[in-house]
């Protein structure tokens, strides 16, 4: 599967299509068109993200979006939707940077996040489907760190993607190399036919 998002993400850019990244509250199982783009992948090429994940995330947003991570790991059951797939969601492209945009801080904060949302209710599911028309909220009190690098937050969105999804690293200096560069292995070198 992630050999194949690949081919199609790398067709999307060399046909210059726009495409949105994986959204916890917009992204399917696979592709989807959305707005004239593409939202990325789906949630399953995303490592450690099965089929089975990716109903209990479609079964748990169906009234409502995420509001954060917080949010997530209320409505979501932890006990199925492990630490590491949750994890594998924050650094894929930052499926949840709609909600919260520092993945640093998201990582730091996941523990809390499960804490009260997972283990708080633990045992007591069919009471939890009382609160979940209503307003049942926890606090989204995050763990303040420093955003990752952004070379760090690519290497791990490629680790757990395949590929780089938001940008890529050689994206700032493109032009610069553009520049250098007199050989273009897809278009036939004009200069040396010129001689």
């Amino acid at each position: 599967m992630r050999i194949k998002c690949k081919a199609i993400f790398e067709k999307q850019r060399i046909n210059r299509l726009r495409y949105y990244p994986p959204s916890i509250n917009r992204s399917i199982g696979k592709f989807k068109v959305e707005d004239q783009s593409i939202r990325m992948g789906g949630l399953s090429a995303i490592k450690g993200i099965g089929f089975q994940i990716v109903q209990e995330i479609l079964q748990a947003r169906k009234e409502k979006p995420f509001k954060n991570i917080f949010d997530f790991c209320l409505r979501v059951p932890t006990n199925r939707v492990k630490r590491s797939a949750i994890e594998s969601l924050i650094l894929a492209g930052g499926a949840f940077d709609e909600t919260y945009s520092n993945r640093a801080t998201l990582l730091a904060s996941l523990d809390d996040a499960i804490e009260q949302g997972g283990e708080l209710f633990r045992g007591f599911d069919d009471q939890l489907a009382l609160f979940q028309g209503g307003d049942l909220a926890l606090d989204a009190v995050y763990v303040d760190k420093e955003p990752f690098p952004p070379i760090k937050q690519l290497m791990m969105e490629k680790e757990v993607v395949g590929f780089f999804v938001s940008t890529h690293p050689l994206t700032n200096i493109r032009t610069r190399i553009a520049k250098l560069v007199t050989l273009r292995f897809n278009r036939p070198n004009i200069k040396n036919q010129e001689s």
